[in-house]
């Protein structure tokens, strides 16, 4: 279904073959570290796929920061829920937890062992 046309198509009645799971996680990744910059780092993320998406499809990605607290160990992190339409509707929709710096001088990418707990 992901990658054979003929058989997503023909046998399997789709429009055309469909984008994948590591495919749309990499979007989601992408999405959110081009919002945080260089220094955010992903912690946790789960999203659950309502639709297909397909090749030429014009993909919209949409986020909302629910949260943002920081831990006792001085990490900040922040709750973005991300919904990834295409022509208004709701393919995927992801829920993520991701690390971004308190100040100038704070990069989550140092934490080690106890400070980084996603």
């Amino acid at each position: 279904m992901h990658h054979d046309h003929d058989f997503a198509v023909n046998r399997n009645g789709t429009k055309d073959i469909f984008m994948n799971t590591p495919n749309q996680a990499a979007w989601f990744e992408r999405y959110l570290t081009d919002w945080t910059g260089p220094k955010g780092r992903l912690g946790r993320m789960t999203f659950r796929m309502k639709g297909s998406v397909f090749p030429g499809d014009t993909m919209q990605l949409d986020g909302t920061v629910t949260d943002v607290e920081t831990d006792d160990t001085g990490c900040q992190w922040a709750s973005v829920d991300v919904s990834l339409s295409v022509d208004g509707n709701v393919c995927t929709t992801c829920a993520a937890r991701i690390a971004v710096p308190l100040d100038d001088d704070d990069n989550p990418w140092t934490r080690r062992g106890e400070s980084w707990r996603p």
